[in-house]
């Protein structure tokens, strides 16, 4: 029997993803009321460019970047800044958020010019994936443009869908519902970066999510699809690394010490909306499940939507006192207020 590949050590987890694995992604409107942290990257916070008062678009910027190592911010849904305070953030605690309060006078985006062509060299795909927000969405939240910036050759892109984190579904939906733009995102990263192979590297739980994949993957002749074996951390970037290529990045290095670099399946998609459509970073996908919930599901939803807002989408809590976590069970963080909202990281 074929070995799938995998790392040294590890541990199998109950999955917990029954409940959501096979609901389609829901979209919500935007709340009545967001809050959007300036704290949803790797390293400094953006600077707010709205004032109290301001009416703003979705899609146009409200924050700029605070340095090299920064992202911008866009106003998730249309509406008018009601205040720039110190609000419930679900990783810090508390930060710096604007506040927005939305109206349905116009749902159009903002957007930029789609890039195609000639136009997609690396440096204006860099350009506009920095221009339109985007940052790891697995959790980290570090800045891809920065990652499509390495300091040396890379040879190898992965796309990370081992999704090992119990209950957790959001790529196994990208998988099934949006296949087109994880290999678009992936090929442009590619082409950013100048790596020649390109990998979606899957958990073998996803395999009956791949088809789609698979059916394109002709069209890609520099992609390709490997299963892992099902194990935690198997999504962890070092794991992953050494599991499909066998190169162990140093400690305190990062992947593209040995050639590589690594982005989520939603960053893929993300990145792809961003060139190929002009969206900026505004919605993502999350998971809501575990026994404490009535109705779990998944759900693309504005950044900055209040936890009791996606909760209560969700058909709301169980009898009993559940904890919410943002996040799995092994990596989230429990909440003591249901007001923080949902940010670039939140899976």
């Amino acid at each position: 029997m074929f070995k799938l590949k995998t790392f040294r050590g590890g541990i199998r987890l109950p999955e917990g993803k029954d409940s959501t694995r096979d609901r389609p992604i829901r979209t919500l409107p935007p709340a009545a009321r967001l809050i959007v942290p300036l704290e949803q990257n790797a390293g400094k916070a953006p600077v707010p460019a709205v004032r109290p008062g301001d009416r703003v678009r979705a899609g146009e910027v409200i924050a700029r970047p605070g340095g090299e190592i920064s992202s911008f911010l866009h106003a998730p849904a249309s509406g008018t800044i009601r205040s720039l305070g110190v609000f419930p953030h679900p990783v810090r605690g508390k930060g710096e958020a604007i506040e927005i309060e939305t109206d349905s006078a116009s749902e159009e985006v903002l957007t930029m010019p789609a890039l195609a062509g000639a136009a997609l060299t690396p440096e204006a795909i860099r350009a506009r994936v920095l221009a339109a927000g985007v940052v790891g969405l697995g959790g980290a939240a570090f800045p891809t443009h920065v990652k499509l910036s390495p300091p040396g050759p890379i040879e190898v892109a992965i796309v990370n869908g081992a999704e090992c984190e119990p209950f957790l579904t959001v790529d196994q939906r990208l998988l099934l519902e949006r296949p087109a733009d994880i290999l678009a995102g992936l090929d442009l990263v590619m082409q950013a970066v100048g790596a020649g192979v390109g990998i979606v590297a899957l958990e073998e739980n996803k395999r009956s999510a791949a088809g789609g994949l698979l059916e394109l993957l002709p069209g890609y002749p520099g992609i390709e699809v490997r299963f892992l074996e099902v194990k935690y951390p198997q999504g962890a970037e070092k794991q992953m690394i050494y599991a499909l290529l066998g190169r162990e990045v140093p400690p305190g290095k990062l992947p593209s010490a040995v050639g590589c670099v690594v982005q989520n399946v939603h960053t893929a998609v993300a990145v792809a909306d961003a060139v190929r459509r002009g969206v900026p970073l505004i919605r993502r996908v999350v998971t809501v499940a575990g026994p404490g919930v009535v109705n779990p599901g998944n759900f693309l939803v504005s950044i900055g939507t209040p936890l009791a807002d996606l909760l209560e989408a969700a058909g709301g809590f169980r009898s009993g006192n559940p904890q919410v976590l943002a996040g799995g069970p092994m990596m989230g963080m429990a909440q003591s207020t249901l007001t923080a909202p949902v940010i670039k990281g939140t899976s």
